[in-house]
This record gives C-alpha cells, sequence and structure tokens, in this order.
C-alpha cells in the first residue's frame, strides 16, 4: 500500500498537454520520502493516459492520500476524475493544491463532496502533517494550512503556518518519474527561490506567499543552486537549465550579490549548461551590472509583470522599478483569469514588508 499518491492530471496552458517536470510535485514527494513515507507520482503530461487508467491506478496502490495539482486549465478534468473515484471502492483522502484550489477552496469544497480537503499556500510542511496524520489515525482538521469542509460549520480554512525560511533545507526534487525525459532532451527545471519582492496588483504570486508569515522572497545559497546544477549535468546529461522562479534576481544589491556568486560558482566548477530566467521589468538593468548573470551563461532572459491571467504590463521597464502605474493589456489569444484584476489600473512595486 502506498502512502501517498501524487498526480498531475489534464491539461496545460491552452489545452494542450505541457510536457515539463512538475516541480512542485517533485518538491512534495522529495519532502515526504525523506519524512519517512511511501510516494508515487504521476504526471499525466508524460504519460498521456486517460481517466479509466488513473482509475485502475489508484485502485492498485490504495494509497491513504491522492493528492491533485490544480490549474484553472485542469480544473475540469481534474474534478470529474474526482467525482468517479467513488466506483473504484477507494476510500482513501482525497486534497488538492496549488493557486486555483488556494484562491477558489471555498467553491471547490462546496460544489465537490469527493474533495475532503485544500492545502493552502505553500504544501511540504502541511501535506507531511496531514499524511501521518492519516497514517496513524489522528483527527487531521486542525492541521494548519488545511481548508475543509464541515457539515456543521461548512467550510473551514485553517491559518497558515510560517513560509519555509531556509530554502537550503529542502531535498532536491524528487525527479525519477521525469529521468528518461531529462536525459532525452538534455533539458531540466529548477528553482532558485520562491516568490516575488514585489505587490503588483495584478498577480497571484504576492497573493499566494502572503497568506503566510514570513518573507515573500527567499532564496537558495549559490552553493546549493549550483550544487543541484552539477548533479543534474552528472546523473541526466543535462545542458540546459529552465529556471521556474517567479522573480531570479530578487531586490536591489542582495540579488545581484546572489546571482554574482552562482556565476562565479559556475565558473570555478567549470559547468557549462545554458540558462534561462524570469524577473521583474525594473530589473533589467542588474542584468548587466557586474556581469552578474551573463558571466554565468544565461541564454535568455525573460521580463514581465506575470500573473495566472497572463497580464502584461506597458511601458518602459526601467519606469516600472519606481513603482508607477501602467495600464495592463491582454496576450493576444488570451482571456483573464479568476484572479485578474479586470478593470483599472494594475500597480507593480516592491513590498515595503518584504524585510528585504
Amino acid at each position: 500500500m502506498t502512502d501517498v499518491l501524487l498526480v498531475n492530471w489534464g491539461t496545460g496552458d491552452g489545452g494542450e498537454l505541457v510536457q515539463r517536470e512538475h516541480l512542485g510535485l517533485s518538491y512534495l514527494s522529495a519532502f515526504l520520502i525523506r519524512a519517512g513515507f511511501s510516494v508515487q507520482l504521476i504526471d499525466n503530461t508524460f504519460l498521456g493516459g486517460d481517466d479509466a487508467m488513473l482509475l485502475a491506478e489508484i485502485r492498485k496502490a490504495q494509497p491513504a492520500l491522492a493528492g491533485f495539482s490544480l490549474f484553472l486549465t485542469n480544473a475540469a478534468a481534474v474534478l470529474r476524475l474526482i467525482a468517479a473515484l467513488g466506483s473504484t471502492g477507494w476510500g482513501g483522502h482525497v486534497t488538492l493544491g496549488g493557486h486555483h484550489a488556494t484562491f477558489n477552496y471555498r467553491a471547490i469544497l462546496r460544489d465537490n463532496p469527493g474533495v475532503a480537503s485544500i492545502v493552502l499556500g505553500e504544501g511540504e510542511e502541511a501535506l507531511a502533517e496531514l499524511v501521518g496524520r492519516l497514517r496513524t489515525g489522528r483527527p487531521w482538521q486542525d492541521v494548519a494550512n488545511l481548508a475543509y469542509h464541515d457539515p456543521w460549520r461548512g467550510v473551514v480554512a485553517n491559518a497558515c503556518r510560517p513560509l519555509v525560511s531556509d530554502l537550503d533545507a529542502l531535498p532536491h526534487p524528487y525527479r525519477q518519474p521525469y529521468a528518461h525525459a531529462i536525459r532525452a532532451s538534455g533539458v531540466a527545471a529548477m528553482v532558485s527561490s520562491r516568490g516575488c519582492y514585489g505587490r503588483c496588483s495584478f498577480c497571484s504570486i504576492r497573493a499566494f506567499y502572503r497568506l503566510s508569515p514570513g518573507k515573500p522572497w527567499r532564496m537558495r545559497s549559490p552553493k546549493s543552486v549550483v550544487d543541484e546544477m552539477a548533479a543534474l549535468v552528472a546523473e541526466h546529461g543535462v545542458k540546459s537549465i529552465i529556471f521556474l522562479d517567479h522573480n531570479f534576481l530578487g531586490p536591489g544589491r542582495l540579488g545581484q550579490m546572489r546571482a554574482q556568486a552562482i556565476a562565479a560558482e559556475l565558473v570555478a566548477r567549470r559547468i557549462a549548461v545554458s540558462r534561462s530566467i524570469a524577473c521583474r521589468p525594473n530589473d533589467r538593468r542588474d542584468i548587466g551590472r557586474g556581469h552578474c548573470v551573463a558571466r554565468g551563461g544565461v541564454c535568455r532572459s525573460h521580463f514581465a509583470g506575470r500573473a495566472p491571467c497572463r497580464l502584461q504590463c506597458r511601458g518602459d521597464p526601467r519606469r516600472l522599478a519606481g513603482g508607477g502605474q501602467h495600464r495592463p493589456r491582454r496576450r493576444r489569444g488570451t482571456s483573464g483569469g479568476p484572479y485578474a484584476r479586470r478593470a483599472g489600473w494594475a500597480r507593480l512595486a516592491r513590498d515595503p514588508q518584504s524585510g528585504l
């Protein structure tokens, strides 16, 4: 019997299956494995299976908990599949996580009785505690970061615990389900930080991390970042790494110094891989300052005020550094999501409460 089955199911952006390792589930898997739980990770973007295949796998594995990563684009498919779980005879715990589940927990729990709980915000510690409670038969309803439906009180959302302050203490992502694809493509994904120091009104990233006490932008040390890069090169022959940080550079001088240290460590250890990063528009001037990133061989740098609703800011990125207001515009062929500020002005600015 498996303790935990973690699932990325359904479609990606625009309805197509996007084949990229799911770092959120990979981090959760690694954290749970280190805590002593048995974990199976299924990513349908690589398997291409149908609902019947996953239902059969759940019937076979009989996990204590099945956790699904929920996006705007896969919500209908995932909730339909959860509704069908009753036919398998499996009576385990179903939980959801991710931005879409976090921001829509009330409606999801109200309308989907098959969903037992939703993990709000950052999930490693909350999920591990939940699985531990389930495995030992203890009540789980008071676990921090959880939302659930109580028959007497309705939907209940517990307070969130502090954000993980030391990202170096987290294990490297569990990549076994993706190993073949990584070796075949030579491309892997990483995160070197979490969150963003900004407080843009149109972006869900700030709202997601502000659910918990702690700094909204946290970084891994240069050594930790380069150690993982070296392992990817040695174990999987990786030639290109996509950094999925919401904001790779981070704030001001601190961000520059960390980027310089990462680049210096790469040069010193002779690790030759191309990189792609994303950061805020106002960070553009810091890319070339002191060759803090270019020295490390970045192949692409993406500048955008980003949000799940795919809003993009107009204006000179240098003007955005001061927190000026600019009207957002939708990218061609996309529509606003439930987290979007649909009308008026969207503000791009630094969060004064970030402590950075």
